[in-house]
């Protein structure tokens, strides 16, 4: 199992889990690693994923869909006409 795998089953035990020694005791169980394995293992992803703020009641908000405007061709003006050649 490499590093990539190893984060992202404790990013998704994170996700899981709201208690920070709680969360320390699962990976330590799981990968059958020692203290200073977990800290080393675990601090650095709950910087990065905020986990703290991961366990917020709060409801994200949606952001507002925005839509691409289209470019209209630019419209002639009235009073331009162009002249036509005359053939005599």
């Amino acid at each position: 199992m490499n590093w990539i795998q190893i984060d992202k089953q404790i990013i998704s035990m994170m996700r899981i889990i709201d208690d920070k020694d709680k969360l320390y005791e699962d990976v330590k169980h799981v990968f059958k690693w020692n203290d200073s394995q977990v800290e080393a293992a675990v601090a650095p992803l709950i910087n990065r994923w905020n986990w703290h703020g991961m366990h917020k009641d709060e409801v994200p908000t949606k952001k507002k869909r925005v839509t691409k405007t289209t470019k209209k061709a630019p419209t002639k003006k009235a009073g331009a006409k162009t002249k036509a050649k005359k053939n005599s």
